[in-house]
C-alpha cells in the first residue's frame, strides 16, 4: 500500500489576500470558507470569490465548505 500524504489548508477571509502564487509552491490542495450560519448576506465570505478565483488561475485544487 503507497503511503500518500497531501498538503493542504483551511482557508478564508481571516487569512487576508493570499499571495497563491506563493503558497502554490507548498501545497497541493485548499479547502475554501464559502461563509457561516445561515443564508445572509453579512455571512458570506469576504475572500469566498477571490479565493477561489485565485485557485483556478494557478490550477490549485480546491474544496468549499459553509461553517
Amino acid at each position: 500500500m503507497n503511503n500518500i500524504i497531501l498538503r493542504g489548508a483551511d482557508i478564508s477571509e481571516f487569512n487576508g489576500a493570499i499571495d497563491f502564487e506563493k503558497i502554490k509552491k507548498n501545497l497541493d490542495f485548499v479547502i475554501i470558507r464559502c461563509g457561516f450560519g445561515s443564508d445572509y448576506l453579512h455571512q458570506d465570505d469576504e475572500y469566498f470569490e477571490r479565493n477561489v478565483k485565485e485557485c483556478e488561475k494557478f490550477q490549485i485544487p480546491y474544496g468549499v465548505y459553509l461553517y
